[in-house]
Order: structure tokens, then C-alpha cells, then sequence
């Protein structure tokens, strides 16, 4: 069985949410890993494998999801 792919998500969290540790626990429980909260901003970051991605989209209070992109130094 070949292994799970993983990416780096930033969530960015509605203004109508000003809880982000209740958010960023939702996502937890939706699969995202390695949570980073940047409270000024209202982004919460992470690791999610490729089938859990849409189910953050899903948690109350996520405005958007996006992949952040990968550097390889060559």
C-alpha cells in the first residue's frame, strides 16, 4: 500500500470566528497535523494527507483552504 501524501494547508478563518483554538481543534479533529495558529492574521497552518483536504473546508468557521507550494532547492 504506497504511503499517504501529505501537503501544507493555510486555513484562512472567517471574521465571524474569532475563536481560532476552537477552529484550529475542529481541524484537528478533520485531520490537519502540525498546527501553527497565526492569531494576527487569522491563518491557521498545517500538514493534511490528500484524502482529508476537503473535509477542512467543511469545519464552521474556514473561509478557504490553500495549498501552500513546495520548494526543492536543486
Amino acid at each position: 500500500m504506497p504511503a499517504q501524501v501529505c501537503h501544507n494547508v493555510l486555513v484562512t478563518v472567517d471574521d465571524q470566528h474569532h475563536d481560532l483554538d476552537r477552529v484550529a481543534k475542529a481541524l484537528e479533529e478533520s485531520g490537519l497535523t502540525n498546527i501553527d495558529v497565526m492569531r494576527f492574521s487569522g491563518i491557521i497552518g498545517g500538514s493534511v494527507s490528500e484524502k482529508e483536504i476537503s473535509s477542512l473546508s467543511a469545519v464552521p468557521g474556514v473561509q478557504s483552504v490553500e495549498l501552500q507550494p513546495a520548494f526543492r532547492a536543486t
